[in-house]
């Protein structure tokens, strides 16, 4: 799987419009990364991809933020920083929302549990401190999606 290297906020934000440009209803993607890497960035370019208007801007103390899409269904931007224990997305009806065709963006995805078949992007602090450096991983059902928006997995 491809490095991708992000040099500012712009690029990263970037990254995030192609990523959301290929989502289609009833997908998960999970963001990992330290605090500040840029989830929220991804996800502002996310939205935008998929059309959403309103400004996006993190969840950390509400867990949840629901925004309408150019696609009909609902983009809920999910953080979960401040939750403990997995299974939270069962609990709390994301994942039978993402079964309706809601588009899910998990930041802190490594606390969502073993969730199979979703999309993955990690991002890291170059070791040189300027940008970031991203992996994303997705299975083979969305390889051509990326490639029509000029991501390669």
């Amino acid at each position: 799987m491809p490095e991708l290297f992000l040099a500012s906020e712009a690029e990263t934000e970037e990254l995030g419009l192609r990523i959301g440009r290929a989502l289609a209803p009833s997908t998960i993607l999970l963001l990992d990364g330290e605090l500040g890497v840029g989830k929220t960035t991804v996800t502002r370019g996310i939205a935008r991809g998929l059309g959403v208007e309103r400004e996006v801007t993190s969840p950390t103390f509400l867990t949840l933020k629901v925004y309408a899409t150019s696609l009909g269904v609902p983009l809920l931007h999910v953080d979960l920083y401040r939750v403990a224990a997995e299974g939270y997305l069962e609990e709390q009806g994301i994942l039978e929302e993402v079964d309706e065709g809601a588009i899910a963006v998990v930041e802190w995805g490594e606390k969502a549990g073993d969730l199979q078949g979703y999309m993955t992007l990690e991002l890291r602090i170059t070791e040189e401190g300027e940008g970031r450096r991203g992996l994303l991983s997705a299975g083979a059902e969305w390889k051509e999606r990326l490639e029509r928006v000029g991501l390669e997995i």
